[in-house]
């Protein structure tokens, strides 16, 4: 029942991050100067806000830091964002089996 719960608080997480990291994208394009600004602030935001928070908000900051990591290292648009959900649902999936 934990696991279940965890799974959804994961992809719930993850798709508000997604959504704030599309927005990030949209809003600042692929100005690789403004991304390594915000790259500190959103390391800090996941390391801080799952304990502060909850994991869900912890979920949304990490990906959100992923979001910037990977624009910063190969500009993809919106479909790093699409491979992420991805990965946390099979993730979850997995999880859910075992």
């Amino acid at each position: 029942l934990s696991t279940g719960q965890n799974v959804f608080r994961a992809l719930g997480g993850t798709l508000v991050g997604s959504i704030l990291g599309a927005g990030l994208l949209q809003l600042i394009g692929h100005n690789t100067s403004v991304l390594w600004i915000l790259l500190p602030v959103a390391v800090m935001a996941a390391g801080v806000v799952p304990a502060a928070i909850s994991f869900a908000a912890g979920q949304a900051a990490f990906t959100l830091t992923l979001v910037i990591l990977f624009d910063i290292a190969q500009p993809a648009d919106l479909s790093v964002i699409l491979f992420l959900i991805e990965d946390i649902a099979l993730g979850c999936a997995v999880s859910l089996v075992v």
